[in-house]
Parts: structure tokens; C-alpha cells; sequence
């Protein structure tokens, strides 16, 4: 590959905005459509809580076998692949990219912004004139970035997501089935009947996991390129600096802040609970909302299913941002050395 080529694939911020915006949207679709089933079966474990006594809440933070209730997990497994196995043998293999349309959509949209944002910083912060960060120059170019897409794109497409993924095989009709894989079907179910606010259910949970990944995945794939570069200085043999940055960030990320995570994922489907039921005319009534915030949602669930818990999905996370970050990482040189070439 080209020095020029090399440097953009190792070193995102080296982009510039326009480029950026472009690159980080086309990585994003890559990254969502490889990395979905992982992601439907990682939302799916962490809403396996038992409803009915801790005792099966401690059960399942342990990954024991707990035969549920509710039917938004027919999988009664939270090792990863039996979930999975029972994904398609209940919903069929599709079923496992449930919620990719609002994914890609949102994932594009966001690594655009988070990409853009990124770049828009280090022009900020550098004058304009390029050159490597600081490392805490990339932690705070992170937390903005971060904290753009949190607002503008991530939580609204999040919970849409999430209320699709958390239905499944339950809903038995072709026609039921069709209105509840519709984006703008559960968008505006979601907007009638609890308001245009749910769309941003789970904000500061989602803030503080946006914001933190961003900080770190930065700061460490900008680390890792430049160590990188230092052992291998042939700039043919550079390709990978970027896959192995972003695979090394993402995993990084997700032991900062799985807590994080798995209280986004609760506030964003609380109002579509594990014992909702179908009105006549197929619609879900969901049940009240029973955590009053995020910081009540987090101490419930370490007090009531111990705070392993809030690390559960974290093995899934890993599995799918490891991979998910390396593509993201290296899609986004690739695209970027390949707008670059075409003059763009």
C-alpha cells in the first residue's frame, strides 16, 4: 500500500472533514451489517433478567440455565451461542439481523458525525495544520465527538432498535409480525403512546458509554498506530495498523463501561416490558415504567441480581467490538484512501 495510503489507514484523524464524513458513514455500514447478529444476541442476554424472584436474576448474572416467564426470551440460555441457536430455531435465521435497517441508518449516520466531529476537533485544536495528538488531546477529542452522536443520532436510533430486537417469535401473524419489523411502526407507537421524549429513554447512560468509548477508542487507536508504525516503518506492510488499533480500542472500551451499557439497554425498553401483551388489534401495551432513572435502574440491578450483572453481555460486546472496531477502523482508511485517490 502507499505511504499515503498507509498513514490514512493507521491514523484516522489525519483525514480531513470531508473525507471523513464520507469514509466514517460507508465503514459504518460494513461494521453494522457484519456485527449485527451479535449485537440482536448481546440485547437479548441482557434483557434475560427474571421477573419473578433474585433468586433467578443471581441464577442468570451466573450464565445458569433459569427457565423465564416472559416472552421476549424464548432463548432460556445467556452463554451466547445457545442464545443464538434459539433465535433461529424460534424466529428463523433472518431474525438475527432484526433491527439492521434502524442499525445501518444510525450507524451510518453516526460514525459520519463521530468521524467528522473527530476531525473537526483535531482542526480546531491544531490550527489546521495536522500533526498527531496528545493523548489527552484524543481523550477529549473523543468525549465531544462522542457526546455529538449521543444527542443526534445514537439514543433515538438505539431504542427503536432495541424495541425491535426485544420482540420475538410471540407475535405469530404475518401481519403483526410485518408491523412490528417497521421502523416507522414502532417509531410511532413508541411517539403515541409514551410521547417524543422516549426516543431519548436512556440518555445519560447512553452519554456516559458514547462519550467514554469514543474518549478511549481514540486515544487508544492513535497510541497503538503510532507504536506500531515505530516497529514496522515499511509502509507496505502498514495496511493492518488500523484493524489491530481498532480491534485493541474496542475492547479496551467495553471493560471501561459495560455497566453503562447494560442500564442503557433497560431504560430503553422498560416501557416495552418483558410482560407486555397484544391488544386486539396486534398492538404491544406496555406496562408502567418501573425504574425512576438511571442511577435507580443501576442500583436495582446490582442489589437485585448482584453487580456481575451489570458486566453481563460484556463477552458479546467484546465479541462483536473487537471485530467491529477493527472494521471500523480499517473500512474507514480504506474508504478514505479510496476518496482520496478519486480526488474527493
Amino acid at each position: 500500500m502507499a505511504s499515503r495510503g498507509s498513514s490514512t489507514m493507521a491514523n484516522p484523524d489525519a483525514a480531513p472533514l470531508r473525507r471523513s464524513l464520507v469514509a466514517g458513514a460507508l465503514a459504518g455500514a460494513v461494521e453494522a451489517t457484519c456485527t449485527c447478529p451479535v449485537e440482536t444476541i448481546k440485547t437479548r442476554v441482557q434483557l434475560a433478567r427474571a421477573s419473578a424472584t433474585p433468586q433467578q436474576a443471581r441464577m442468570l448474572a451466573r450464565g445458569q440455565l433459569v427457565q423465564l416467564s416472559n416472552p421476549v426470551l424464548k432463548a432460556t440460555q445467556t452463554n451466547m451461542l445457545l442464545v443464538g441457536r434459539d433465535i433461529v430455531r424460534a424466529e428463523g435465521t433472518l431474525a438475527l439481523w432484526k433491527g439492521l435497517r434502524p442499525l445501518v441508518g444510525g450507524v451510518m449516520i453516526k460514525k459520519a458525525l463521530r468521524f467528522g466531529s473527530f476531525a473537526w476537533w483535531k482542526g480546531a485544536v491544531t490550527g489546521g495544520h495536522g500533526g498527531p495528538l496528545s493523548v489527552g488531546q484524543s481523550l477529549l477529542g473523543g468525549l465531544f465527538a462522542g457526546t455529538i452522536e449521543t444527542v443526534a443520532i445514537v439514543t433515538p436510533s438505539e431504542v427503536v432498535k432495541t424495541r425491535m430486537q426485544a420482540n420475538t417469535a410471540v407475535v405469530r401473524s404475518s401481519l403483526v409480525r410485518a408491523k412490528v419489523g417497521s421502523i416507522a411502526h414502532v417509531t410511532g407507537q413508541i411517539v403515541r403512546s409514551e410521547g417524543p421524549g422516549a426516543l431519548w429513554n436512556g440518555l445519560l447512560p447512553t452519554w456516559v458509554r458514547q462519550s467514554s468509548n469514543q474518549a478511549v477508542r481514540f486515544a487508544v487507536v492513535g497510541e497503538v498506530a503510532q507504536r506500531l508504525k515505530a516497529r514496522d516503518a515499511d509502509d507496505s506492510k502498514q495496511g493492518w495498523h488500523g484493524f489491530a488499533a481498532g480491534g485493541i480500542a474496542g475492547g479496551s472500551s467495553v471493560l471501561l463501561n459495560n455497566p453503562a451499557d447494560v442500564v442503557k439497554t433497560r431504560m430503553m425498553n422498560q416501557r416495552n416490558d418483558l410482560t407486555s401483551a397484544l391488544s386486539g388489534d396486534g398492538n404491544t401495551r406496555p406496562t408502567t415504567s418501573h425504574y425512576r432513572g438511571s442511577f435507580d435502574c443501576l442500583c436495582r440491578v446490582a442489589r437485585g441480581e448482584g453487580v456481575a450483572a451489570l458486566w453481563r453481555g460484556s463477552f458479546i460486546r467484546i465479541c462483536r467490538l473487537v471485530p467491529g472496531q477493527a472494521i471500523t477502523f480499517g473500512a474507514f482508511g480504506y474508504f478514505s484512501d479510496a476518496l482520496e485517490t478519486a480526488g474527493l
